[in-house]
């Protein structure tokens, strides 16, 4: 049923919307540690690396959207 396909799209999104708001705000957590000199150098690497992966993903994820 079409109905219940869009229902269901409907509350994917809201939760993905939900989980990419959540990780947002982790994210500007991050940022202003970061600027607060927080991190061991280790860290910041680590972090930096994290991040590159986090935006990796969602660039996959709206390559998969588009289509």
């Amino acid at each position: 049923n079409c109905r219940v396909l869009l229902n269901r799209n409907r509350w994917e999104f809201q939760n993905l919307n939900y989980e990419v708001n959540r990780i947002g705000n982790n994210i500007n957590q991050i940022a202003r540690n970061y600027n607060l000199n927080l991190y061991h150098p280790d860290d910041v690497k680590d972090l930096k690396r994290l991040l590159e992966e986090v935006h990796d993903l969602f660039l996959d994820m709206r390559r998969k959207l588009r289509r």
